[in-house]
């Protein structure tokens, strides 16, 4: 795949800035999935890994029976997770160069997007190939902000909001188990 134009800060400066916001996340980010069901040996994908730091909790947390797989657009930023992720002798974690919305996936238990599709024009139709990416059983939680608003007093505030998605797919059809708002229109 060719490296893409990223529209935040990529590189060595996205990376700084997606630690900070990895940090301010880490705890709703994991209480949301323990909520979806996230357990050891299961095979995920995190689709738009920025710089990796989720995706090195959840290869923590399927444990050297599973894996994961951390897909992002952005090559440097991959670079450096690839570096940080065998300083830290995770051999159950792979890091791909690939596009949530045009290139093919394979199949996983658990498909994982934070934010990835808050920043695209049309989030349909990655979020139909995540959804077919799951095995019957499986489970894709989703993490998007919703900008409620601006708010020119006093300050310019911008004000959002985040919203947990957590449909699981099962092999008797579509039913879908969800929490929050949003996404759920798409499937």
């Amino acid at each position: 795949m060719k490296q893409k134009h990223y529209i935040i800060r990529g590189g060595e400066e996205g990376r700084a800035r997606l630690l900070v916001l990895s940090r301010v996340m880490r705890p709703t980010t994991l209480s949301l999935l323990n909520r979806a069901g996230i357990r050891p040996g299961m095979e995920c994908l995190e689709a738009g890994c920025g710089s990796g730091d989720l995706a090195f909790g959840l290869a923590g947390i399927v444990g050297p029976s599973g894996r994961v797989v951390a897909t992002d657009i952005d090559e440097i930023k991959l670079k450096l997770a690839r570096r940080e992720a065998e300083q830290r002798r995770l051999t159950n974690l792979e890091f791909r160069l690939a596009d949530i919305v045009e290139d093919e996936l394979e199949n996983f238990d658990f498909v994982h997007a934070r934010f990835v599709l808050s920043h695209l024009a049309n989030p349909q139709k990655p979020l139909e190939k995540m959804w077919e990416a799951i095995h019957p059983g499986g489970i894709l939680p989703s993490r998007i902000l919703i900008f409620a608003g601006i708010s020119a007093i006093p300050n310019a505030l911008h004000s959002h909001a985040t919203s947990n998605y957590i449909p699981r797919r099962h092999s008797g059809g579509g039913q879908i188990r969800t929490l929050g708002r949003g996404c759920r229109d798409f499937l």
